[in-house]
């Protein structure tokens, strides 16, 4: 498998990219005893992510050569884009703090789980970037102008894109500035009744204080598969997989 090392992406970046990486390896033998590697590939070398639809950016550990690495796949590697090694690096930064992820057994990376445990970790994960001096804001107000202009375009979607747009759209409204959440909220009233519906119920269910503490945001993850009924979805281990992963190798 192609894919960039630690040492390439960090001399390809800047400063706040390396204080997160620099984290990351510190949150590592804090709480699995183990260091891990990070790497960079292209998304469509990843079976489970390379026939997903539309842009996709993500990370998971992966083992390569009986090596387990944790790989940020990318839906480009060329030219490396700093803001996003660390937006997803520190998505597993917050997991090793002990923030969990939701998913439905039966599809790991489906348009719901992504949307659905984005909306939940994103203002921490936010914070965090902010933290080491990436300022995420720019990127965030383009997702959701992106996003208001989708949705000036289309008509509504069919019923089974109802729960994974709301919650995309529930996303940029927290995050966003106040002038795109004007102009998504006006067009989502206008236009799209039944995705509103379903916003305005997870907006009604979110308390985003508690994002930010990792057993009141599992709460939270907890109660929006409720509001959506998403059924038997159940709380992902990835972190307990690691840890088992490296007492194996002793």
């Amino acid at each position: 498998m192609q894919y960039f090392d630690e040492a390439i992406i960090r001399k390809k970046s800047d400063q706040p990219t390396g204080k997160m990486f620099d984290m990351w390896h510190q949150e590592c033998l804090l709480h699995i005893k183990n260091d891990m590697d990070v790497i960079m590939a292209d998304r469509r070398q990843n079976p489970q992510l390379r026939d997903e639809p539309g842009e996709i950016n993500s990370a998971s550990p992966f083992e390569i050569g009986n090596k387990l690495y944790l790989v940020l796949w990318f839906d480009s590697v060329d030219p490396i884009k700093p803001l996003l090694v660390s937006h997803e690096l520190g998505h597993y930064v917050l997991a090793l703090r002990g923030n969990k992820f939701l998913v439905d057994p039966g599809r790991t990376y489906g348009e719901i789980v992504i949307n659905l445990n984005s909306l939940v970790q994103h203002p921490p994960l936010f914070a965090l970037q902010r933290s080491i001096g990436h300022e995420p804001q720019e990127m965030i107000d383009l997702k959701a102008q992106n996003d208001y202009d989708y949705l000036n375009q289309n008509k509504e979607r069919k019923t089974q894109f109802w729960i994974p747009d709301a919650l995309n759209i529930a996303d940029d409204l927290i995050n966003c500035s106040e002038k795109y959440r004007l102009r998504l909220n006006n067009t989502l009233k206008k236009r799209f009744p039944n995705t509103n519906h379903l916003i305005r119920s997870i907006m009604d269910s979110l308390n985003i204080d508690d994002l930010f503490f990792p057993d009141k945001n599992l709460k939270s993850l907890h109660k929006l598969a409720k509001v959506l009924k998403l059924e038997r979805w159940t709380e992902d281990e990835q972190i307990s997989r690691i840890v088992a992963h490296f007492n194996k190798q002793k």
